[in-house]
């Protein structure tokens, strides 16, 4: 379930965000099989109490990604044991920061056709979770819920 990693392998671990059980860190992690370095968010058990609760995330994590249909999800990586042996997950990093503060900078700039179309972004994954989580749980939604996924 969990894979272990080097250390060393990511590394400019800064603390960004907490939650319920977790606390969320960006870093950068030294992919050495592809030879590049990508920014990830590290999503870290805080307290080992609570590791049937973060076995159920990862276990509705993993269904959710692994379903093509995931498209306004953040990307997940996989499950790492780093850092004095502390559990945790690696998803894509949001480069644009979380949703309220990236709305309350460029709302003004944004466009009418911009604004409507995250909303609609936002509302697809909101409803692509519902239809595929027979029970939401409000605390799976921290990955999207405040961070804005950079469009390719």
């Amino acid at each position: 379930m969990v894979a272990n990693e080097k250390n060393d392998e990511f590394s400019d671990l800064k603390k960004i965000g907490e939650g319920g059980f977790g606390i969320v860190s960006k870093a950068i992690w030294k992919r050495q099989h592809r030879q590049l370095k990508i920014i990830v968010a590290i999503k870290t058990l805080k307290n080992e109490n609570d590791i049937d609760k973060f076995k159920q995330e990862l276990k509705i994590i993993k269904k959710v990604c692994k379903n093509p249909k995931r498209r306004n999800i953040i990307k997940f990586h996989k499950t790492i044991v780093i850092h004095n042996n502390s559990f945790n997950m690696v998803f894509q990093f949001a480069n644009k920061g979380d949703l309220r503060t990236y709305l309350e900078k460029s709302f003004e700039k944004l466009t009418w056709i911009q604004k409507l179309q995250m909303a609609y972004e936002i509302s697809k994954g909101v409803e692509f979770l519902h239809k595929f989580i027979e029970i939401f749980i409000p605390k799976m939604f921290w990955f999207t819920k405040g961070y804005v996924k950079e469009k390719c």
